[in-house]
């Protein structure tokens, strides 16, 4: 798709040219939401550029008013560090440990409450200690700042304008990666000049919409002009009887009428993202419950339940959020039915995000709860983590304090029993921090600093499940 593949092209160029030109000392990249993920895979592999000899490490932890995430990033650093290490090791090569540096203040007080210069002296005292070890050939380090919320850019600007003008990392180069919908850092590119490079990896909007009217046009997946079908090739296996086919297709759970009525959900599908897009909201809702409707025909309950899931943000787009909530309500009930937890889980986070933004707290609480439970149900720890995380950051804007406490206790709980990995790609940390937060309000010193050390160590993808339990017991 040229929509897609231009913008990629584009930062593929400024992306190899920022590895060459090491005067450069910050790439800023702005790009549209739909290109994010695809980024986060391809800024990694720029480490392999044959003109690299830096480690690339990307972090993608939020910059918000009440997190500013730089603890979180520290933590990270020095994780990755050690799998290099590991990964090293495994090859016969040896690479010396981070040298232990003393704790941050954060440890002991929340991270909102610190001054800037304070905010990131532990992640530019590590990176420092980091660029004194690096074995050769490597030399220099690049740093990836690709927060998934901004809530202050003047805040990230001025950190990030501290790191750059720090004489311990003068090898230190860093990229920052935006969406498209956050404001541009004018201050800190001002203040870079021409040591910063800016790349726009932008989806052009004229260029998509020819792109999905294409697919749309599109008939058959099959190679070969528009609108011609291929000869049979003389190794295809003779046609089987439909009687034959239809009962193989319902013995593996296939409504014989998908293989017909395939290619027109499809372009529902996609017929109604594209009205959507182009602002014809009418359109796009009708051809969307088109596609629900369909898809329960054809008795593909999961595509059902997404279907419906995208009918209620393009309802909640168009300002009808009373309808929204009604088709997620009915999603749920189907997801249920058909024992379709982890998409009962996301209808529920849904429906919470939308009474959350119709300013109906209780509401929102209860659906992120039951969003919790479907998930731990369905043994997805990451989307329960996440939903409990969510209903107990809803029960502090309520002042509801106790509901709050054992919301983060459930997220930390089910943190205790995951795989570290996935732990660490997780809003536990943030969990254990808020739930901190609660302590050192209340005086409990000893308690809040066993759980920042405990968000640490999950940040850190060392979370153990004995000191979990013993701190989050203590907390109130």
């Amino acid at each position: 798709m040229q929509s897609i593949s231009d913008p990629i092209n584009r930062f593929q160029q400024d992306a190899s040219w920022f590895t060459r030109a090491r005067e450069l000392k910050l790439l800023f990249i702005r790009s549209s939401g739909d290109l994010r993920s695809s980024l986060l895979k391809l800024l990694p592999a720029m480490e392999l550029h044959y003109d690299n000899r830096s480690p690339w490490i990307v972090f993608e932890d939020s910059r918000t008013d009440e997190e500013d995430g730089w603890q979180a990033r520290t933590n990270r650093l020095v994780q990755a560090w050690e799998k290099r290490r590991e990964q090293l090791a495994e090859e016969g090569l040896q690479a010396p440990a981070l040298p232990s540096l003393p704790a941050p203040a954060s440890n002991t007080r929340p991270g909102k409450a610190r001054p800037p210069e304070e905010r990131v002296a532990g992640f530019a005292r590590t990176a420092s200690a980091l660029l004194r070890i690096l074995p050769s050939p490597q030399s220099g380090l690049v740093v990836v700042l690709a927060p998934s919320i901004v809530e202050n850019v003047p805040a990230l600007e001025e950190e990030l304008g501290r790191l750059l003008a720090s004489a311990d990392l003068k090898d230190c180069r860093f990229v920052l990666l935006l969406d498209a919908d956050v404001d541009v850092p004018k201050t800190l590119l001002k203040g870079c000049g021409p040591r910063a490079l800016t790349c726009e990896c932008i989806v052009d909007s004229k260029s998509q919409d020819k792109d999905l009217e294409a697919m749309l046009a599109q008939e058959t997946p099959l190679a070969g002009p528009r609108g011609v079908v291929p000869p049979r090739r003389i190794d295809d296996p003779p046609d089987e009887p439909s009687e034959e086919r239809d009962a193989a297709l319902r013995a593996a759970g296939i409504n014989p009428a998908f293989v017909k009525d395939a290619p027109h959900l499809r372009k529902l599908v996609f017929g109604a993202a594209l009205a959507m897009k182009q602002g014809r909201g009418p359109d796009a809702v009708r051809l969307q419950r088109e596609a629900k409707e369909l898809a329960e025909r054809l008795e593909m309950h999961q595509v059902r339940v997404i279907c419906q899931m995208t009918l209620a943000s393009y309802l909640s787009g168009l300002g009808q959020r009373d309808k929204a909530v009604r088709e997620l309500e009915d999603a749920v009930a189907c997801a249920e039915k058909h024992a379709l937890l982890e998409q009962a889980s996301q209808a529920y986070l849904a429906l919470g995000l939308l009474h959350a933004l119709g300013k109906k707290p209780p509401e929102a609480a209860k659906a992120y709860s039951q969003a919790a439970k479907a998930a731990t149900a369905a043994k997805v720890p990451l989307l329960a983590i996440e939903a409990w995380r969510l209903a107990g950051q809803i029960a502090l804007q309520m002042k509801a304090e106790p509901q709050a406490v054992s919301c983060f206790k459930e997220a930390i709980g089910i943190a205790q029993g995951s795989d570290p990995q996935v732990v660490q790609l997780s809003s536990a940390p943030e969990a254990a921090r808020r739930l901190a937060t609660v302590c050192h309000d209340r005086g409990l010193a000893a308690q809040a600093a066993s759980l920042f050390e405990q968000a640490d160590q999950m940040e850190r993808g060392e979370a153990s499940a004995a000191p979990a339990r013993s701190s989050s017991a203590g907390a109130p």
